[in-house]
């Protein structure tokens, strides 16, 4: 009996230290699949953090950015970037204080009417297919009174469609087609067509007329391209070049047509001629950098035509309420057109266009400097520019088709010579918020002239200062204007003000008004605006 305890106790001693051996090898790989997980969690728990502090350093790239540089031209500024105004058409239009566009999936409709009436001191008879209908600034037509209706005074009437789709995370599509037309007739904006109907007339009886970038086209502005906040927007199409898009933003009137000289007159903007203003064949880029923005624009150039090869720079800075931009600019075979004489018609000719019209070409160069700042409810501008003419590099001929289809007739190249011709235009004033609704602005600006007859130091230069006997002689030009502006709702706004210029010079050379070098003209006009 203790033979068999003794053999039963030996062997289950041994099945336990068997048993506690096997237990210890299976222990074993457990404790290793342990500290492998653990170390798997340590590292996952790492790259979380490192994918973590990634994502908040890019949004802090994000969030310090600068907004993306709207470029989408001549949208209402009053309205929100997007919403959903689709949703309730009804209410869009009728509610007085709804200010959500009409936006469906990136796409957005827009528009502005605004009409007027004013009187003029000197003026022409109205025009109904150029956008202000009589000149605004004193013209050389001007030689009786008037009261009568005027559109267009504080905005182009127009419609148009703006996209802005993201496509990829900080990637957006953009797109702009815009037509602009006249509240009072109905038709598109088209100036030449004010000049074309004046031929062979002579100038005691013509309408009032003037030249612009705005000549029938079917869209002013048809263009497209991509943006993003940080790395900027690059666009091609049809668009304003620099000089408009600073004029809009510089301007203590807001490129206004009727009080303002450098928004009747596309002139400034242009960087020389109005024709430039808008360019048909243009590549844009624009970027903003915290407190610096900068662009720069190339037209292609057409040949066997209007060559309009341009290239412009911008390069500025906002900070502290102050802002301030420098544009500089070059292009090729600019044209002001006019009406043509009856000694100069050619019939012929306007089988191949839309119409004919004598055209003085030009190679220009400017640099425009602006700056504005703002304090409290009040907003203080200021502009600078020169403007250099000199004969075209690519001498255009009888016969060659200009934008909107017309023909030119006869053809002027400037003989400046070694003086050459210089444009000086300067313009400073305030807006003053005097409640959330209601807003007043008074401006200043001034535009002069050098001589350029002869010569540099030559006698005729000497003998024409002050002389209006020739459009070659130094001469210049004076604006004051002011408007109040009060707006009903975010969308109807009504106004007042009052323009009056004057000319002195060669500035005046060929004008019809009685005195015009000291007479002036004096414009006071009221209207109503709706944006939609």
């Amino acid at each position: 009996m203790k033979k068999s305890l003794l053999c039963a106790a030996l062997l289950l001693s041994a099945t336990s230290v068997a048993y506690a051996d096997d237990t210890s090898s299976v222990q074993k790989p457990n404790q290793q699949q342990k500290k492998a997980l653990h170390k798997k969690h340590v590292a996952s728990t790492k790259r979380q953090r490192q994918l973590a502090a990634r994502a908040e350093g890019n949004a802090q790239i994000v969030a310090q950015a600068p907004a993306p540089v709207d470029r989408l031209a001549d949208l209402p500024a009053a309205m929100p970037t997007f919403g959903q105004g689709f949703n309730d058409l009804p209410g869009h239009f009728l509610d007085p204080n709804d200010k959500t566009p009409m936006t469906f999936h990136g796409i957005t409709v827009y528009g502005t009417i605004d009409i007027g009436a004013g009187y003029q001191t000197h003026s022409a008879p109205l025009s109904n297919t150029w956008s202000t209908g009589v000149n605004s600034v004193i013209g050389k037509q001007s030689n009786h009174t008037l009261f009568t209706v005027i559109p267009n005074n504080l905005s182009d009437s127009q419609v148009g469609i703006k996209v802005k789709e993201e496509v990829l995370p900080g990637w957006s599509v953009v797109a702009v087609t815009q037509t602009m037309f006249d509240p009072q007739s109905m038709r598109l904006e088209d100036a030449r067509r004010s000049l074309a109907v004046n031929n062979t007339v002579a100038l005691a009886n013509t309408t009032s007329a003037a030249d612009s970038a705005k000549d029938g086209q079917p869209f002013q502005n048809i263009y497209g391209g991509i943006s993003s906040p940080i790395y900027g927007t690059l666009t091609y199409g049809r668009q304003n070049n620099l000089g408009l898009d600073g004029i809009k933003a510089y301007d203590p009137m807001g490129a206004s047509q009727t009080f303002s000289p450098i928004g009747f007159s596309g002139v400034a903007a242009g960087l020389g001629d109005t024709d430039t203003s808008r360019l048909s064949q243009a590549i844009e880029y624009k970027v903003s950098y915290n407190m610096f923005h900068g662009g720069f624009l190339y037209n292609f150039g057409k040949s066997g035509a209007e060559d309009n090869n341009s290239y412009q720079g911008d390069i500025g800075v906002d900070y502290a309420g102050f802002s301030f931009d420098a544009i500089a600019g070059h292009t090729n075979d600019a044209v002001n057109a006019s009406s043509v004489s009856a000694g100069k018609y050619t019939p012929g000719i306007a089988y191949f266009g839309n119409g004919l019209v004598g055209g003085t070409v030009s190679d220009n160069k400017a640099l425009m400097l602006l700056a504005k700042y703002t304090t409290g409810p009040f907003k203080f501008y200021g502009g600078f520019e020169d403007i250099v003419y000199s004969n075209p590099s690519n001498p255009m001929s009888v016969g060659a088709e200009i934008e909107g289809g017309y023909v030119l007739n006869n053809v002027t190249s400037y003989a400046g010579g070694y003086n050459g011709k210089h444009v000086y235009i300067f313009w400073t004033g305030a807006k003053y918020a005097v409640t959330s609704k209601f807003d007043a602005t008074v401006a200043y600006y001034h535009f002069d002239q050098n001589n350029y007859t002869g010569s540099y130091g030559g006698a005729k230069v000497a003998a024409c200062i002050g002389d209006a006997s020739s459009a070659a002689c130094h001469g210049s030009e004076n604006v004051i204007s002011g408007v109040l502006d009060y707006r009903f709702t975010p969308r109807f706004d009504v106004y007042g003000g009052v323009t009056w210029s004057d000319v002195n010079g060669g500035m005046a050379n060929g004008y019809l008004s009685a005195g015009a070098e000291t007479a002036g003209e004096f414009q006071p006009v009221v209207g109503a605006r709706y944006q939609f």
